[in-house]
């Protein structure tokens, strides 16, 4: 098991990343993942997908991509 992409933005912020080629519709096979960024403290785990809208449950948000790039990446 692992994580694609961890970003950190600071020290106490972090998003583990997963990134899917596809159009993602069920959580189920992204939990052990999110499990996985647990593990850092202050890390939110999101998934890049081909979905048209964002997605979210509990401790897992899918975003469309382009959208998840601007979420994450700071820009000045």
């Amino acid at each position: 098991m692992e994580i694609d992409l961890i970003v950190s933005i600071s020290h106490k912020e972090h998003y583990c990343i997963e990134i899917r080629s596809g159009v993602i519709s069920d959580f189920s096979s992204l939990t052990h993942k999110a499990a996985l960024s647990a593990d850092i403290p202050g890390a939110r785990f999101i998934v890049l997908s081909q979905n048209k809208t964002a997605l979210s449950s509990r401790n897992i948000t899918i975003y469309p991509w382009q959208e998840g790039l601007k979420k994450i990446l700071p820009t000045k």
